[in-house]
């Protein structure tokens, strides 16, 4: 087996440990949104009398064509699902290794190595809590997966590949294709005009097509009239973690510390050889339009530009700053002769351990990352590195692809109970108490509708009853959102509430009458309250050391 096959074995070894670290999700945080079209489906009588289910326009439907395959298949879903969510990961990260040979095939295993640790440790989380790998399959895996393979496509001038990948991201998530065409179009300008038009023909006429089939739901997204305060019920109440940065904006100084080393490296590179032009046209274009989205929902409000939720590429554009720049730090610590090795170990464990701090500590130490990079920008003896005294010139290249991968592997030692934690199909989850109340749950009626805290967010997929409504699933169509703003209201008894905190806070304080008119609007059968919060003298059904629930006559 030649040397380039076998780096690109363990590659895949590093890649297959990597993807399978970041949890084996089932029916857990999004999934209880993404899954119900689609169980649905195939049980009719499932959630019969469920407001989102049956009546509510789910936003993901190409999604549920995936749960509809594994079933005609006749595959069993969970495990179908959480391997398909891991083939997704291991496929995006192997196109990321393939994108690190293009920079530098030599170094190409240090470097990924290096780049899989930092991913275990951020978990590829970027601002406004955006990310690459989740822990369950959702629209977005495939979004992130096909978007890494399109850049690789694009990096390697076969834009035609490209475009076709890009148009799959888009098809499963339609916010991957709207970015696309910004991102992409700025990079193909940056590429300059020889073969623009052929250029860019090649690479949106895929990407076009799937946009004309996603444009009927897109243009009645936007002629609704409650387009507006749907935006703005979304933005500023149901998810400003995701669309308000000023929400969080420690984040940014995370993602700035990166992109001043990507940056510095980036010229460094380039001076000192010749770096890809494709290469340097996508970094810079992401970077520009995440720089320039942020300016203008923070300097300047535009609600359409947090609308379209340009910080989902912010942890492509810190993938690429990390893999920048950890190509400068093997370079250097493969050709130095100066520094020594005692000082440059200390140097680079204070590197490594900057983004897990950060994570951990994230409100004192978000100064890190940033002060991390001025650090190594101000001191160049960081970059010169001797080992030539312990290792001879010829064995140094495995040392550092060694000593990457043993650091990779005691992060991943490290966060295994992160994994755990994660691996919802393999832990017990849902919790015990919870548990208990789902399988009470399933000896009522079928058609039975219950009122839940809004917190509650597996009963509907767990219990299988209908629910009036909790805080995690909607459609983000405009008329859906104003419905379960409304529901969400009715049931905390709250006018405007501004949070899940405070829709938590109105639920545990609902009086008789309100719980009365509720039960007369919503036709509701049962009413589930945390154990502590049930100050009603009304006959309980069902106990336990957490939840309560109690019938009210209709």
């Amino acid at each position: 087996m030649s040397s380039k096959h076998t780096q690109f074995f363990m590659a895949f070894f590093l890649a297959t440990i990597a993807a399978t670290h970041f949890g084996l999700g089932y029916a857990s945080g999004n999934q209880n949104t993404y899954l119900i079209e689609g169980f649905s489906k195939i049980d009719p009588g499932l959630l019969t009398n469920d407001w989102f289910t049956h009546q509510s326009k789910h936003h993901h439907a190409n999604f549920c064509n995936i749960i509809l395959f594994i079933h005609y298949l006749g595959l069993p879903m969970g495990v179908t699902l959480v391997s398909l969510e891991v083939l997704l990961r291991i496929i995006a990260l192997v196109s990321i290794y393939k994108i690190i040979e293009l920079l530098s095939q030599k170094y190409a295993l240090a470097i990924f190595a290096l780049l899989l640790a930092f991913f275990v440790l951020e978990e590829t989380v970027s601002v406004c809590e955006s990310y690459i790998f989740g822990e369950v399959l959702q629209p977005s895996s495939f979004g992130s997966t096909f978007t890494i393979v399109g850049l690789l496509y694009f990096l390697r001038s076969s834009y035609f590949a490209s475009g076709l990948a890009m148009a799959f991201a888009g098809y499963m998530h339609t916010n991957f294709l709207l970015l696309g065409f910004v991102y992409l179009g700025l990079a193909h300008i940056f590429l300059g005009p020889k073969q623009f038009i052929k250029r860019t023909l090649l690479q949106f006429t895929p990407m076009l097509v799937v946009f004309s089939m996603t444009l009927p739901y897109l243009l009645q997204f936007m002629s609704s009239e409650n387009s507006k305060l749907a935006r703005d019920i979304i933005i500023f109440i149901r998810a400003p973690h995701h669309y308000f940065p000023q929400k969080d904006l420690v984040d940014f100084i995370a993602f700035l510390g990166w992109s001043i080393l990507g940056g510095w490296s980036l010229i460094t590179t380039y001076r000192e050889n010749s770096l890809p032009k494709r290469f340097t046209a996508v970094y810079l274009s992401i970077l520009i339009v995440i720089f320039l989205a942020t300016l203008l929902t923070t300097v300047v409000f535009i609600p359409t530009i947090s609308q379209l939720f340009f910080w989902r590429m912010a942890p492509f554009c810190v993938m690429f700053s990390q893999i920048l720049f950890f190509n400068i730090l093997v370079q250097r610590v493969y050709n130095s002769k100066n520094i020594s090795f005692k000082q440059c170990a200390v140097e680079l464990v204070f590197a490594l351990v900057l983004v897990y701090l950060t994570k951990k500590y994230r409100y004192w130490l978000a100064m890190l990352p940033l002060a991390g990079a001025l650090f190594f920008l101000l001191r160049p003896s960081f970059v010169k590195i001797s080992t030539s005294k312990l290792f001879p010139q010829k064995h140094k290249l495995a040392f550092l692809s060694l000593a990457a991968t043993m650091f990779l592997l005691v992060v991943v030692s490290y966060k295994s109970n992160v994994f755990y934690q994660k691996s919802t199909f393999i832990n017990d989850f849902p919790p015990k108490r919870e548990t208990e109340l789902y399988k009470w749950c399933s000896t009522t009626e079928e058609t039975s509708i219950f009122l839940i805290p809004p917190d509650l967010e597996n009963f509907r997929l767990h219990a299988k009853r209908a629910i009036v409504v909790d805080w995690k699933s909607l459609s983000v169509h405009p008329d859906d959102v104003v419905e379960w703003y409304s529901r969400i209201q009715d049931i905390c008894g709250v006018k405007n509430v501004a949070s899940l905190i405070a829709a938590n806070e109105g639920y545990s304080q609902l009086t008789l009458p309100q719980l009365n008119n509720l039960v007369q609007k919503y036709n509701i059968d049962y009413i589930v309250f945390y154990r502590e919060h049930n100050k009603h003298a009304l006959p309980i059904v069902f106990e336990n050391e957490t939840f309560c629930v109690v019938k009210l006559a209709k």
